[in-house]
């Protein structure tokens, strides 16, 4: 850099002006670090500004016009130098390394709506990128983009179409992925444009060129192992169902089933498509195809539709069948999705098994769904086991409830429900040492609903002294909130003086 100057220097020193512009200019074309640049701009720039201000304090009145064009001229080449500066400052990131993608784009951004200058960019950019040096983004956002500008700005859709072909037959990628990205979007265009015939023929074309998975042969290409890509296999299925025969769909599932690409999207799929169809039994080993290929979650969806199902073609009719479904389905369902399947197996077993056995599931699902859940579980039973057998025998459930919920405002509700069952059946005793249990859950401070609630019991159901030994227990209840409000900010204050003395001991180190 520092020679470029002194030789643009040495030019305007003879003042040869134009001379040193061609020197500084043809400099940032060539140099390829940012240091080297901004030491050349920065002369540059003093440069033109000096001369700016000289053209303008020695303006003559008997030559005033010449001088006016000179300074606005002097001026606009100023101007023009301060407009490109980010450009310029691109080019040499550019020169430095050819293979940044996220660089290359910010050159297509500098462009601006010049069409022309941007489709010539994205031309040098594919041209100059190698793949497998690529840094900053992935090569396919390059010809994303590149064909985006035909279709959406142009509306040029043979253009487009003709850009995915050359990157179709690009044989420089560095990953697998990178391939079926581009036959992905190839394919999206031609969705977006109501083309499904030629998306199909495409898709056909590629797909059905296989080469067996397990040759000793090396593969020669990334396109030679397309026909493992489940998201081309994907939108295959997706093109069939949509312009294909019932026979074709079935015979192309099946292939997909047997080359083992299939995902839990396409298994869905092709179960609904059997199941429009009337094939209910094709459709059910179809979802018990895709439960062996598939575990917990991405199996869960499944189950969900094919219990789901089965349940609405047979009904009463398979009880035993349905049963073991229900319980291969539960039995190695994680916490966080064994909710819905439980529920599904309780109703089942309510509408048409036994209602005993439908309270045993709901006992089971208590111990099988994940905390968040446990409260609507409880609330379930409860509901069911008061319309099949009353009030009075749900007190178990209740007691297993406040000893089990996890959260303290789910035991307060769970708790005051008790309350109005124990009120019901008269047991008044019983509803106060509720009250007594839940209470040091309960902040006199900010729970003023539930201490109201207890006052009034104790004002109807009670005596002198329980109203006392309730006003005790508030008392106890507030200082012990009190207490642990005060243990902890202590513990806060202790947990900042170690950091403060930690960073002190670092900073005298430094």
């Amino acid at each position: 850099g520092k020679l470029w100057n002194a030789l643009a220097t040495y030019y305007i020193k003879l003042g040869y002006f134009d001379r040193a512009r061609d020197v500084y200019e043809e400099a940032m074309s060539k140099v390829k670090s940012v240091r080297d640049f901004i030491i050349i701009y920065e002369a540059y720039t003093k440069t033109e500004e000096s001369l700016v201000l000289a053209t303008t304090e020695h303006m003559q009145d008997d030559a005033i016009l010449t001088m006016e064009e000179q300074g606005d001229l002097s001026i606009a080449r100023y101007q023009s130098l301060i407009e490109r500066h980010d450009r310029l400052k691109n080019r040499v990131k550019l020169r430095q390394n050819p293979h940044n993608i996220e660089e290359w784009l910010r050159c297509i951004q500098l462009a601006g709506d010049d069409t022309n200058q941007v489709l010539e960019i994205y031309s040098e950019a594919l041209d100059k990128i190698y793949p497998k040096k690529a840094t900053g983004g992935e090569i396919t956002t390059i010809w994303k983009n590149f064909s985006e500008v035909y279709e959406k700005k142009l509306n040029l859709i043979d253009e487009a179409r003709a850009v995915y072909g050359r990157a179709m037959s690009y044989k420089y990628f560095s990953h697998y992925d990178e391939v079926v990205t581009i036959y992905r979007l190839a394919i999206e265009l031609e969705i977006r444009h109501h083309q499904l015939k030629r998306a199909h023929e495409i898709l056909s074309s590629t797909l059905q060129k296989r080469i067996h998975f397990y040759t000793q042969e090396p593969l020669k290409s990334f396109s030679s192992r397309l026909y493992t890509s489940p998201i081309l296999w994907g939108l295959y299925c997706d093109l069939d169902i949509a312009i294909g025969t019932l026979s074709s769909v079935r015979q192309l599932y099946k292939q997909v089933i047997n080359l083992r690409v299939a995902t839990v999207p396409m298994i869905l799929a092709y179960g609904n498509v059997l199941w429009n169809n009337h094939f209910f039994e094709e459709a059910f080993r179809t979802y018990e195809n895709g439960i062996s290929f598939f575990s917990y979650p991405q199996s869960y969806h499944i189950w969900i539709v094919y219990l789901t199902r089965f349940v609405q073609r047979y009904r009463g009719t398979k009880i035993e069948r349905a049963r073991e479904l229900f319980e291969e389905a539960t039995k190695k369902v994680p916490k966080q999705y064994a909710k819905l399947i439980y529920l599904l197996y309780a109703k089942f077993e309510e509408q048409y098994g036994w209602i005993h056995h439908a309270m045993k599931i709901y006992e089971r699902a208590l111990s099988a769904v994940q905390d968040d859940d446990l409260y609507e579980i409880y609330s379930i039973y409860l509901n069911h086991a008061t319309e099949y057998f009353g009030i009075a025998k749900t007190r178990p459930i209740y007691e297993t409830a406040i000893q089990n919920l996890p959260i303290a405002q789910e035991i307060v509700k769970m708790g005051l429900r008790f309350i109005e069952i124990e009120k019901q059946l008269g047991d008044f005793p019983r509803a106060r040492g509720i009250f007594t249990h839940i209470s040091k859950f309960c902040n006199p401070e900010s729970e003023t609903e539930f201490w109201h609630k207890f006052e009034v019991f104790e004002s109807k159901h009670g005596s002198m002294d329980s109203y006392k030994e309730m006003m005790r227990l508030k008392k106890l209840v507030s200082a012990s909130f009190v207490t642990s409000h005060f243990v902890k900010s202590q513990q806060h204050k202790q947990k900042e003086a170690k950091r403060e003395r930690i960073r002190k001991r670092v900073e005298e180190d430094i």
